[in-house]
């Protein structure tokens, strides 16, 4: 999924992650319900972390934050996601996404935002 728009302030835009989140927590419900899936949102300004802890419940599944990704540092700018399922009692990273500069390098903008996403659906066929 791509979202791309312009900066309005106090971080609207970064909201963009609670619709791909919420798409992708559909998806999976009716795909299996079983799958559990859990949202993990990197982020390290605390003033946007505590706008999208007010937010983050109304997706309605399990969550939690963490300031700096595991792996792939630098790709994300700012905010980014992953959603983990188990699936016969394993782990799998399922869907990742976050904040690119793509759009704001390619028309020399700081105030143009680009959020993407992806999700791996073959993982869980393996």
């Amino acid at each position: 999924m791509v979202t791309a728009g312009r900066d309005t302030g106090n971080f609207e835009f970064e909201n963009q992650i609670f619709d791909h989140c919420g798409v992708y927590i559909k998806s999976l419900a009716k795909i299996d319900q079983s799958l559990n899936p859990v949202i993990t949102i990197f982020v390290e300004d605390s003033f946007l972390r505590s706008q999208l802890e007010e937010k983050v419940e109304a997706l309605g599944t399990t969550y939690n934050f963490e300031e700096k990704r595991p792996s792939g540092n630098g790709y994300y700018n700012r905010l980014s996601f992953h959603i983990d399922v188990t699936k016969n009692g394993r782990k799998i990273n399922l869907v990742d996404g976050g904040m690119v500069d793509w759009t704001a390098k390619l028309l020399s903008n700081k105030k143009e935002r680009l959020f993407i996403s992806g999700i791996g659906l073959t993982r869980l066929a393996e």
